[in-house]
Protein backbone atom coordinates (compact mmCIF):
# COMPACT_ATOMS: atom_id res chain seq x y z
CA UNK A 1 0.00 0.00 0.00
CA UNK A 2 1.09 3.43 -1.14
CA UNK A 3 2.33 6.15 1.50
CA UNK A 4 -0.15 9.31 1.59
CA UNK A 5 2.11 11.64 3.10
CA UNK A 6 0.85 14.79 1.29
CA UNK A 7 4.08 15.33 -1.45
CA UNK A 8 1.33 15.29 -4.14
CA UNK A 9 1.14 19.48 -3.59
CA UNK A 10 3.97 21.34 -5.71
CA UNK A 11 5.44 24.79 -4.60
CA UNK A 12 6.98 26.91 -6.93
CA UNK A 13 9.95 29.44 -5.70
CA UNK A 14 11.08 31.91 -8.33
CA UNK A 15 15.10 32.63 -6.91
CA UNK A 16 17.62 35.21 -8.13
CA UNK A 17 21.25 35.25 -8.24
CA UNK A 18 23.24 38.36 -8.06
CA UNK A 19 26.50 39.29 -9.62
CA UNK A 20 27.95 38.96 -5.57
CA UNK A 21 27.26 35.62 -5.62
CA UNK A 22 24.11 36.55 -3.21
CA UNK A 23 20.76 34.18 -3.75
CA UNK A 24 17.65 35.36 -2.59
CA UNK A 25 14.15 33.36 -2.86
CA UNK A 26 10.22 35.35 -3.78
CA UNK A 27 7.37 34.31 -3.87
CA UNK A 28 5.77 35.98 -7.24
CA UNK A 29 7.77 35.91 -10.31
CA UNK A 30 6.81 39.70 -10.81
CA UNK A 31 8.98 40.54 -7.83
CA UNK A 32 11.63 38.28 -8.78
CA UNK A 33 11.58 39.30 -12.66
CA UNK A 34 12.52 42.38 -11.22
CA UNK A 35 15.39 41.81 -8.44
CA UNK A 36 16.52 40.10 -11.97
CA UNK A 37 16.42 43.08 -14.15
CA UNK A 38 19.87 44.36 -12.53
CA UNK A 39 23.08 43.41 -14.53
CA UNK A 40 24.38 40.65 -14.02
CA UNK A 41 21.20 38.80 -12.23
CA UNK A 42 19.74 35.52 -13.01
CA UNK A 43 15.83 34.65 -12.76
CA UNK A 44 15.46 30.67 -11.82
CA UNK A 45 11.83 29.44 -11.26
CA UNK A 46 12.32 26.04 -9.06
CA UNK A 47 9.09 23.57 -8.58
CA UNK A 48 9.42 21.07 -5.65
Amino acid sequence: MGCNCGGGQRKTVHQVRRVDGTVKRYATEAEARAAASQPGATYTKIER
